[in-house]
C-alpha cells in the first residue's frame, strides 16, 4: 500500500528494486529534488563546498552528469579505484 498525507509519503509493501527506485525517483522530483541514478560502484560524497567522487569497482566509468566547476582532481573518467573532486557552489 502507498499511504500520502499532505507531504508525507509511506510505501507499506515488498516490491522489487526497479519499482522501489522508481518510486524514490518520483518522490523525490516531488519534493523539487532532481536525483541522478548512479553505476553500482560510483559514491559521491560532499564534505563542505567539495564534491568527491569514487569509483570502487574494478572496471573504469565515467560520470553520469557534468559537475558546474571545473575539476580540482581527477576528471569524468574514473580509472578503477579512481577519485575525481571538484568545488560546488
Amino acid at each position: 500500500a502507498l499511504l500520502r498525507f499532505g507531504a508525507l509519503r509511506y510505501l507499506c509493501a515488498d516490491v522489487d528494486d526497479g519499482l522501489l527506485c522508481g518510486w524514490l525517483q518520483q518522490s523525490a522530483q516531488a519534493a523539487g529534488l532532481r536525483p541522478v541514478r548512479l553505476p553500482e560502484t560510483l559514491r559521491l560524497r560532499r564534505r563542505g563546498r567539495m564534491m568527491f567522487a569514487f569509483n570502487y569497482g574494478s572496471d573504469p566509468l565515467s560520470l553520469p552528469f557534468a559537475p558546474t566547476q571545473d575539476y580540482l582532481l581527477g576528471g569524468p573518467d574514473l580509472p578503477p579505484a579512481g577519485v575525481a573532486a571538484w568545488e560546488v557552489p
